[in-house]
């Protein structure tokens, strides 16, 4: 038997939406008189073939494809291939026509569910479940010599309508629909099930449920026909307000697997006389909560659409943008697809409008105008409200509350406008990612586990810390590597930035530069030039999280607070001008001065294969920051401090030439004149009268006094052989004292 690698034991849907298994799907007809069936897309918008991996994707790649589709009779989503691909085997069961309308599940189904222990879920019909596993591709010839097929085995009890109680069974060469409905009772994780309860399903429980016998007990039962005529009159009202025919709605019956044997068994029952009187009345009134009277005007027409699209669409008044539900997170949308699901629905409501209306609503200035109509209803929205939890994050495989690091599914009423790369993988740990980090600090755990911490902490929104990150040492010792890899799997949540926006300059910045920040939460930005100096006053107003005022280019301005985490890397470090306690509580100076005995050129190319892992590991950073911290190690706090002891010149000054003394006194002008000196002999910025008395005046133990109308510092005495004071600076002896 073949040993499956330790990843399966935490194998989920949502892990695997990285895997390139999936497809979309969409309900449509493929002939006059064949009946509507699912069928499957590629990402790039190809029929996907269930032998062909090159027609499969990501889970976002399919969730994109899917919001597209068409879907003629409304009915479509996302699905993942099975079988046996890239070292996993995937395998399903279709349990049909098993679940009743008060949600109880006919007791064949429970015993399926119960001997199989796996990940299920609602099907899309919501009377029956999916359920997901794992399965030895070593078993796979036994399981066809049992199955008597290649790829699975259906089992259905007869004569019981075209949606009978039933088991399919597939290990292979087949897709099946996902809608992460998944059952209270359920694991969250896809079981690697034994031989022994698939052969009991091929032998027992498949051939039991095809026997007599095998009812539901209710799931189809006679008092379900006054609900389904219900479904249907809906079904019709909706089918007549686009303008379709009374076969459409046929088709729209069938493809429904909620009223399809309504269809058969009442609906075209008796010469069709019940579908017939559904469609006679469908049109008499609206539907409840729709509009009473539509009007073929700019106005109604948009308030149609805002009801039938507010749940895919939304537009950002303060951006300016069309946002679009991927299943994952509100996305901007691709220029003039609002306007195309605008002029679409125009063209839907114009088969039922006279000549003159259809005349004046056929131009595409009134499809422009619906659009226009509708950005200030009910689909308007601020920036304000989107991504406000701080601590969810959106992946492609749902989204992550960073309090706890659980995934769970996506939620468009979480206004989330932003995604990471990947979805973490819960499995082994990032076995290069941690050997590269060990070859980065030369095997510093504390160091490490700070960088964990700080990777998680930018994964939230959160700036609690006040703080910024700079990775310094000369090239080739990894500090890229980290920063390209971390960047990359956040995805939309990091932005690069320049220099130019963190260091000083003759020339204010264009607000442009800061109006890109809003919304991240890491900004990252490399390759200090020698001799810049930090845009003090910019990095703490950053960092400190007070709001700040930007626009775009030929915008109205806008406020925002900060919400990212500054996390720099270069080969110098830029000067620092004012050596305060702001900056000392800000600033975590990290040195990557380890290279590598032989370094990898394709190692970020390699890392990607590990970024679901190292994402995971982001996630346990994130929770271990919220437990205890970032906890500075003693490299990064002793770099921190030699990095401020070599900016600090007042401190570096005042250790050279001053003493520290309750006794004497100097004159202002003399300690002035002596700094100036210094200043000049090392080739550092010259301070003027205000700026030197608070930088003395922050020294413990020392303040200004006045003698006789004479000013003087207490508790501070030059050094004889390094007074530079000049000529008549202060009495000999010391000056002042008291």
């Amino acid at each position: 038997m073949t040993v499956l690698p330790d990843s399966t034991s935490g194998v989920t849907l949502a892990s695997l939406a990285n895997a390139p298994r999936w497809v979309a799907w969409q309900v449509e007809g493929r002939g006059a008189k064949s009946k509507p069936t699912k069928v499957p897309y590629a990402p790039d918008g190809r029929k996907a073939k269930a032998d062909d991996p090159d027609t499969w994707g990501t889970r976002t790649a399919a969730l994109s494809r899917a919001n597209c589709l068409p879907k003629p009779f409304g009915i479509g989503g996302i699905g993942i291939e099975l079988g046996a691909h890239d070292d996993l085997a995937i395998g399903g069961i279709d349990l049909d026509t098993c679940r009743a309308e008060t949600g109880d599940w006919a007791p064949w189904a429970l015993a399926v569910m119960a001997r199989f222990k796996t990940y299920a879920e609602v099907s899309p019909s919501g009377t029956g479940a999916k359920l997901f596993f794992l399965y030895d591709p070593d078993d796979l010839p036994a399981l066809r010599r049992a199955m008597q097929t290649e790829t699975g085995k259906q089992w259905k009890r007869a004569g019981a309508g075209d949606h009978p109680p039933g088991i399919e069974f597939y290990v292979a060469a087949r897709y099946f629909a996902v809608t992460d409905d998944r059952l209270p009772d359920a694991p969250a994780t896809l079981r690697q099930v034994p031989m022994a309860d698939l052969l009991w399903l091929i032998k027992d429980a498949g051939p039991a449920v095809a026997a007599k016998g095998a009812s539901t007990k209710g799931a189809r039962a006679q008092s379900a026909d006054q609900s389904r005529s219900a479904l249907a009159m809906s079904m019709g009202r909706q089918v007549k307000r686009d303008g379709g025919t009374y076969e459409d709605l046929k088709q729209a019956l069938d493809a429904d697997p909620r009223t399809a044997d309504w269809l058969v068994e009442k609906g075209t029952a008796d010469g069709e006389r019940e579908l017939r009187r559904i469609w006679d009345r469908a049109g008499t009134r609206p539907d409840a909560g729709a509009p009473d009277d539509i009007e073929l005007t700019e106005d109604g027409v948009a308030r149609v659409f805002e009801e039938r699209h507010r749940d895919l669409f939304r537009f950002c008044e303060d951006t300016g943008q069309w946002l679009q539900w991927s299943g994952t997170h509100w996305a901007t949308a691709m220029r003039g697809v609002a306007f195309t699901w605008a002029r679409d629905l125009v063209r839907q409501m114009n088969r039922t409008a006279d000549f003159k209306g259809r005349a004046i609503t056929g131009k595409a200035s009134f499809a422009g105008a619906v659009e226009t109509y509708a950005k200030r209803g009910a689909m308007a929205i601020k920036a304000e409200a989107l991504d406000r939890d701080t601590f969810l994050l959106g992946t492609p495989g749902g989204t992550v509350d960073l309090r706890t690091g659980i995934l769970r599914p996506a939620s468009p009423a979480e206004f989330i406008t932003k995604t990471t790369a990947v979805a973490p993988a819960w499995g082994p740990p990032p076995a290069t990612w941690l050997m590269f980090l060990d070859d980065a600090t030369s095997k510093d755990a504390g160091l490490i586990e700070f960088l964990r911490r700080w990777c998680g902490y930018a994964l939230t929104g959160d700036i609690r810390e006040h703080a910024l990150l700079f990775g310094y040492g000369p090239g080739g010792n990894g500090k890229s590597v980290f920063l390209n890899t971390v960047s990359g799997i956040m995805g939309d949540y990091a932005t690069t930035a320049t220099m130019d926006a963190f260091t000083a300059s003759q020339n204010d910045k264009h607000t442009t530069d800061m109006a890109m920040l809003r919304g991240a939460r890491l900004v990252t930005a490399s390759e200090t030039e020698e001799g810049r100096a930090w845009a003090e006053t910019r990095i703490k107003q950053m960092t400190g999280g007070d709001p700040v005022t930007a626009r775009f280019m030929r915008q109205d301005n806008f406020t925002f607070r900060p919400q990212f985490k500054l996390t720099i890397v270069g080969n110098h470090k830029p000067v620092l001008k004012n050596v305060d306690d702001a900056a000392r509580r800000r600033f975590n100076i990290v040195p990557f001065v380890h290279k590598p005995a032989s370094p990898d050129r394709q190692l970020e190319e390699k890392l990607k294969a590990e970024w679901p892992a190292i994402l995971r590991w982001m996630i346990e950073g994130c929770l271990a920051w919220q437990r205890d911290g970032l906890t500075k190690p003693a490299v990064v706090a002793a770099a921190t401090a030699e990095y401020f002891d070599a900016q600090d010149a007042f401190g570096q000054w005042l250790a050279e030439c001053c003493d520290i003394d309750p006794t004497p006194s100097t004159k202002p002008g003399a300690l002035l004149n002596s700094f100036i000196a210094w200043c000049q002999r090392n080739g550092e910025q010259q301070p003027n009268r205000n700026k030197m008395r608070g930088m003395l005046e922050r020294v413990p133990g020392l303040r200004y006094a006045t003698n006789g109308g004479t000013q003087w510092v207490r508790g501070i005495a030059l050094k004889p052989d390094r007074d530079d004071r000049g000529g008549g600076g202060v009495e000999a002896g010391g000056g002042y004292s008291p």
